[in-house]
């Protein structure tokens, strides 16, 4: 595309050493005017492939977190992303992470709604469609599953929620549209020890945002939710490798993850509630 046929859209993406896949996603949103990237202090060829990209570069505060944790953890998504928003030129703005891309459906669709004068929504679902980590398997889910994930900055909302961030905004008054073409999530298969000491750090971080200091709120946060999320996966994940192709369906390791993370999450609610909302 020459310059006048790109989207008037800005894109936003969360950057840390994200050579790995940053490419297919810049490759999928190239067609866009505005490319704005937070990176945290890459070290590897992150910043070399979005300026080759022409990507505007802006610090995410988590560069400035005290050095020491090679995770390179962000406390708050929500932050992160609403210096996004707050940099952008344009006001569509979309938003996927380092190591997702878009469809080429989606990018038509997003195309053709910012050419429009008076748009019948300001806001738009977009379905995620989950695949496996080399992209060549779409996985079946038990629903389809949509996010806020394009919106015009009209709306005056903000992200929130310190982890599983949300854009939020007055929806009484906007309605919300809902589009066709997905954006794509690739799984990655991290080894188990780096994967549990990721959820360790994140569900501390997010629990710890607002604590069970109730035994109503404990035993909610606690123990109801993580069984209920923890049983209900098991019996959709045994319906689905009865009903659906094995290779379409998410594996194993994936919801051994998942359960995984209701553990800790017993395990972090209990020790803040037992100690005051604090950690000791």
């Amino acid at each position: 595309m020459n310059s006048e046929q790109l989207i008037d859209c800005t894109v936003g993406i969360l950057t840390h050493n994200s050579g790995k896949n940053l490419r297919r996603a810049l490759e999928s949103v190239k067609d866009f005017k505005d490319i704005v990237i937070a990176d945290g202090g890459s070290s590897d060829d992150t910043l070399a492939i979005a300026a080759e990209y022409g990507c505007r570069i802006i610090d995410q505060h988590a560069k400035h977190y005290p050095s020491g944790n090679p995770y390179h953890p962000i406390s708050d998504f929500a932050l992160e992303r609403n210096q996004l928003l707050q940099a952008a030129k344009y006001d569509w703005f979309l938003y996927i992470d380092s190591d997702e891309y878009i469809s080429v459906q989606l990018r038509d669709e997003i195309a053709d709604i910012t050419t429009q004068q008076v748009p019948k929504h300001l806001a738009f679902e977009i379905p995620i469609k989950n695949q496996s980590p080399d992209t060549k398997v779409n996985y079946r889910s038990w629903k389809q599953n949509y996010q806020v994930r394009f919106f015009n900055r009209q709306l005056s909302g903000e992200f929130q929620k310190v982890m599983h961030e949300r854009y939020v905004f007055d929806r009484e008054t906007y309605s919300v549209g809902r589009l066709h073409g997905p954006w794509y999530v690739p799984y990655s298969k991290p080894d188990f020890i780096s994967y549990s000491k990721a959820v360790n750090y994140r569900l501390r971080v997010m629990l710890s945002s607002n604590p069970p200091v109730t035994l109503g709120s404990y035993l909610q946060i606690g123990w109801y939710q993580p069984m209920k999320r923890f049983f209900g996966l098991t019996y959709r994940t045994c319906l689905m490798y009865i009903l659906f192709n094995h290779k379409e369906v998410p594996p194993l390791w994936l919801y051994r993850n998942i359960a995984y993370s209701q553990w800790v999450t017993c395990r972090v609610a209990t020790s803040l509630y037992m100690n005051g909302g604090k950690f000791s």
